[in-house]
């Protein structure tokens, strides 16, 4: 299969998507494939979108608006995200926009780092913050292997 993908390559090298490549290729199959993928690709997208702006944007917007953060203004805040950011987004036809809206994500989690690195400046300086960080605990890295060793070696 890749040679025949290699060997393709120079006659294909015009398409601008992936879809006829795949349907030359290996038929309706291998276009019905591609296609899945690229909708299991949005899904994830729009997953992504509500996982982590869904998380991240609740309380820098209580914050600047001055409001007291509550479930139903997390609500109120994903369903705007949901409505006018994602919505929007899977309806696109042309996958190529995305360009745009992933430079925003960048430039969103940077505002964000940012927040976050001068809202904790003042304990950085002080070295107050080392006394609150737990820099070992045996029992959650135990933990944290036990998917990778066999049952019989199991930490007691």
């Amino acid at each position: 299969m890749n040679k025949k993908s290699f060997c393709l390559l120079p006659t294909y090298q015009f398409y601008s998507t992936c879809f006829p490549i795949a349907f030359h290729s290996f038929g309706a199959a291998g276009k019905m494939t591609v296609e899945v993928s690229m909708i299991g690709f949005m899904v994830g997208t729009c997953i992504a979108f509500f996982v982590v702006i869904g998380d991240l944007a609740p309380p820098i917007i209580a914050s600047i608006l001055n409001m007291s953060q509550s479930v139903n203004f997390s609500y109120a805040v994903q369903g705007v995200i949901c409505f006018f950011l994602v919505l929007p987004l899977t309806l696109l036809r042309n996958l190529d926009s995305l360009f745009v809206v992933s430079i925003s994500s960048v430039v969103f989690y940077c505002f964000v780092m940012l927040h976050i690195v001068f809202a904790a400046k003042s304990s950085i300086y002080d070295g107050t913050w080392t006394s609150s960080v737990m820099w070992y605990r045996g029992n959650l890295f135990r933990q944290s292997l036990k998917p990778f060793i066999p049952k019989v070696l199991y930490f007691k």
